[in-house]
């Protein structure tokens, strides 16, 4: 079973290089780059009850993308000045400010929901306006049950990175934790 859903996170990788994923409930979309991370939402409420959905990358399989309107979705975006960037959102119009959405997932009803974050490739045309060194995204959800969009407020952020020795080379090893982030807003968080 393991071999089968590997097969299809490498597919999901290589389609998502070649086509944008888009978001049947939201209408959100970004395009797969070399260059990405991810945020790991621990525990997503909205109005104390908990997010619903599987967690699954879209577009793909899952309850949530076989079932639409059932679950809750989890974006990232990026503010950014089309006058700078071009026409980010294909509306015709130029705007100082639009939401580019840089990753979407579906919310993990049992917690750890995890959100891509894709970068700016400047090899890639599709990934203009993405994320840059430094960028920190918002976050927004869609509310299945009332069927609107909401702003994600985030407390209770902390920071943890563990390095895996990939190469063989001694170096790091899963006990050792990296350094303390950085704090780039200078707000002691």
């Amino acid at each position: 079973m393991d071999k089968i859903r590997n097969k299809y996170y490498l597919l999901l990788l290589v389609v998502g290089y070649l086509f944008p994923f888009t978001n049947t409930e939201t209408g959100w979309e970004y395009t797969q780059s070399p260059l990405q991370c991810f945020y790991i939402f621990e525990y997503i409420n909205i109005d104390g009850v908990e997010a619903t959905g599987d967690g699954e990358p879209g577009n793909v399989y899952g309850e949530c993308v076989n079932n639409p309107y059932t679950c809750n979705v989890v974006g990232a975006f990026i503010e950014r000045d089309e006058n700078i960037h071009g026409d980010l959102n294909d509306d015709g119009e130029l705007s100082s400010s639009v939401d580019v959405c840089v990753g979407w997932g579906y919310a993990k009803s049992e917690g750890y929901s995890t959100i891509p974050l894709i970068g700016e490739d400047a090899t890639m045309d599709a990934t203009t306006g993405y994320l840059e060194s430094g960028d920190i995204p918002s976050f927004k959800i869609y509310d299945y049950v009332n069927d609107i969009i909401l702003p994600i407020e985030i407390s209770n952020i902390y920071y943890s990175e563990y390095l895996y020795d990939v190469n063989g080379d001694g170096v790091w090893s899963a006990e050792v934790e990296a350094e303390p982030f950085t704090d780039l807003n200078d707000n002691g968080e």
